[in-house]
């Protein structure tokens, strides 16, 4: 019985591993993506987990929610700070730090 319930943890430990890196690169791929149209430089080139929650999909499931860090740069002299969210695998949001606007309109803001 021990034996059975081991290797249902493993498995389950296997899937949720996978989940988690199949996420993080949906969305290090839309983050390079939304950096190489603004031409700008991911730094690391990475991204990194923030925070993970459940919540319902547009269908009604419960899926991960996660929200993932980035920085950037124009030049690669500094670095500025991005942020994008998924459910399940979709983003649902992006915010890019504009360096070159006023302080009251530095964040833009792209849905996907």
């Amino acid at each position: 019985m021990l034996d059975w319930l081991l290797i249902i943890i493993c498995i389950t430990a296997g899937l949720l591993w996978w989940d988690a890196i199949k996420a993080k690169e949906t969305a290090k791929q839309a983050v390079a993506r939304a950096c190489k149209s603004m031409q700008l430089q991911l730094l690391d080139d990475t991204v990194a987990l923030n925070w993970v929650k459940l919540k319902r999909n547009t269908q009604g499931q419960i899926v991960f929610a996660r929200g993932y860090q980035f920085e950037f740069s124009l030049d690669g002299a500094e670095r500025y700070k991005g942020a994008v969210q998924l459910l399940g695998y979709k983003i649902q949001q992006m915010q890019i730090d504009n360096p070159n606007e006023e302080p009251e309109a530095t964040k833009q803001t792209y849905l996907q």
